[in-house]
């Protein structure tokens, strides 16, 4: 094993029945050798398993690596970058491809666009296409709807 630094202090992990959990906290005199170990030793295999280095620092010296935190009125008045909505992502593209067949010459309705609304002597002229104009044997009498309303029905039981 390499030398990295002074050590000052070493505590094993134990587990039940006394058997080593692997695990080992090493306090080195000096920051410096630390430092060297995470560079040397940090995923070394030892007994075909890697070496796992964690530097841990006082308080004293972790309040000089943490940036000071930002005051309340710092946090409040500068806003948060707002995650971007993947529907308006489809709806933007939707809008491209449509802009493009327009450029083409060429007709296009968007997939939710829904087809214009019939009007009621449309509606009646589907349903009399529908049904039939009168020439089966089962449809005796048919007659046109009035102006004003619905067409008179007749009840047949078969």
């Amino acid at each position: 094993m390499q030398s990295v630094g002074p050590i000052k202090k070493v505590e094993l992990s134990y587990g039940p029945n006394s058997v080593s959990r692997g695990i080992a906290n090493i306090i080195f005199r000096d920051p410096e050798g630390a430092s060297k170990a995470f560079d040397k030793l940090n995923g070394l295999l030892v007994d075909n398993r890697p070496i796992k280095i964690e530097i841990v620092v006082s308080d004293a010296q972790a309040v000089n690596l943490i940036p000071p935190a930002k005051t309340l009125a710092e946090r409040t008045s500068q806003p948060k970058a707002q995650p971007k909505s993947a529907a308006a992502d489809k709806h933007a593209a939707n809008a491209a491809k449509q802009t493009a067949a327009r450029t083409r010459g060429k007709k296009s309705r968007a997939r939710n666009s829904r087809p214009t609304k019939k009007t009621a002597e449309e509606l009646d002229s589907d349903m009399m296409d529908y049904f039939g104009s009168g020439n089966n044997e089962n449809n005796t009498a048919t007659t046109a709807a009035p102006a004003g309303g619905d067409a008179p029905m007749e009840d047949e039981i078969m």
